[in-house]
């Protein structure tokens, strides 16, 4: 008969179990950081061996490497940030703010990109005097569910986006999305390939450097270190119908 783990070893187990998944965290993120960073030097690569036909050419090249580079910086940002907030290094805000004007930001700004891939996202109605006041970081709480969002709308190929937060009972704030899909693109961990060819046009540029994301999979890594960190949590299933659901919950206060 095998003897009871002590807590000594339980602590130790624990640790070497979120080694590991920090070491996988840190591989894929190193991963899919090499895509944009090879597509970078790929633009600098046609401009140092003058493949230009011009001085105007050459500058819209160094104008799109440079968009590029930005938007390179801002996934490195967001995984720089959500990292230090995970290891303790930065702490979340407490501040209050109106949970209703930023759910309305969310519906007016990724409403209008539902609706240009023809899905229609959903958002609850609400009463108009109805209001919602919440303790925290309201600008990490944005990028959580902005990421969440706009991953959905990405991956989702036809049909009806349902995000739904319902009145809180006690001290939280629950939450659901809703979407249909063929697999549960949530665990896909494939990039876009950002390869350009030897001349690529200016347009073909531009579609490669809008096409810089992260995979869902890192993303919804991302999405649990951060909420986390804020002190909620979030959950995905998957039905044998189709259908991709994310429920989770936040305080109203953030007490860590």
């Amino acid at each position: 008969m095998s003897e009871p783990i002590n807590h000594s070893d339980a602590a130790l187990l624990m640790a070497l179990q979120l080694g590991k998944i920090q070491a996988g965290f840190l591989g894929q993120t190193a991963h899919e950081l090499r895509s944009p960073m090879s597509h970078i030097m790929s633009l600098q690569q046609l401009i140092l061996t003058d493949l230009c036909e011009d001085p105007a050419e050459e500058r819209e090249f160094i104008a799109q490497c440079y968009a590029a580079s930005q938007k390179f910086m801002q996934l490195l940002d967001l995984v720089v940030d959500v990292s230090k907030l995970d290891y303790g290094a930065t702490k979340p805000k407490s501040t209050p703010f109106d949970v209703m004007g930023m759910m309305a930001e969310l519906e007016s700004i990724w409403g209008v990109k539902a609706k240009n891939r023809n899905l229609n996202l959903q958002f609850p109605t609400v009463p108009e005097n109805f209001a919602l006041a919440m303790v925290g970081d309201r600008q990490r709480i944005y990028q959580f569910f902005m990421t969440l969002i706009n991953t959905t709308i990405n991956e989702t190929p036809t049909g009806d986006i349902i995000f739904h937060y319902e009145q809180p009972e006690g001290d939280r704030l629950a939450f659901q999305l809703r979407c249909q899909c063929d697999h549960n693109f949530w665990q896909d961990t494939r990039v876009k390939d950002l390869e350009i060819k030897a001349k690529p046009t200016l347009q073909e540029l531009q579609a490669a450097a809008e096409a810089f994301e992260f995979s869902p999979a890192l993303k919804w890594q991302l999405c649990t270190k951060l909420i986390t960190t804020l002190g909620g949590q979030i959950k995905q299933d998957y039905s044998s119908e189709g259908v991709i659901q994310v429920t989770g919950w936040l305080p109203l206060e953030n007490k860590k």
